[in-house]
């Protein structure tokens, strides 16, 4: 199943998580426990937004980082230092792209 594509926002409430697709917009998610302070509820709807807008680019940058580093490790060779570095970070960037695609 696909996600709710278009703009993603906050809303001028500040807790609700709205997409703004076709000239309408779509209510997401309602950010709205009576036991948590508003700045905390408008944080976590903020956090929502930013995670979802960013999150295409963020895993381009990864796939990216994850060739930059797999052409590094086979030029880097026998040159262990660098090679053990180079692994680590590809090891590191494999994690976050797993979680994030």
């Amino acid at each position: 199943m696909e996600y709710t594509k278009g703009e993603w926002k906050v809303s001028m409430g500040g807790n609700h998580v709205v997409v703004m697709r076709d000239g309408g917009i779509f209510d997401v998610a309602y950010c709205d426990d009576k036991d948590m302070p508003p700045e905390e509820r408008n944080a976590n709807a903020q956090r929502i937004v930013k995670a979802v807008n960013c999150h295409d680019d963020l895993v381009e940058a990864l796939k990216g980082l994850k060739h930059k580093f797999t052409v590094a490790l086979e030029m880097a060779g026998r040159e262990q230092d660098m090679s053990e570095l180079i692994e680590r970070e590809l090891t590191d960037t494999n994690k976050a792209l797993a979680k994030a695609e």
